[in-house]
């Protein structure tokens, strides 16, 4: 599971570090996108078949 993914489950960014193993939170935060996240939800919302 993508870390942005985690961490819009509500769990915290240090705890998704530990899950990763980095040891710095700034390695982690590389990888989180939750502006990506809010955009494909918004993206989804818009274009859903109803």
């Amino acid at each position: 599971m993508p870390s942005s993914h985690i961490v819009s489950t509500g769990v915290g960014p240090r705890q998704v570090r530990d899950k990763l193993g980095h040891e710095s939170l700034r390695t982690t935060s590389a990888y989180l996108h939750p502006t990506h996240d809010v955009r494909q939800r918004e993206a989804e919302a818009r274009h859903k078949i109803r």
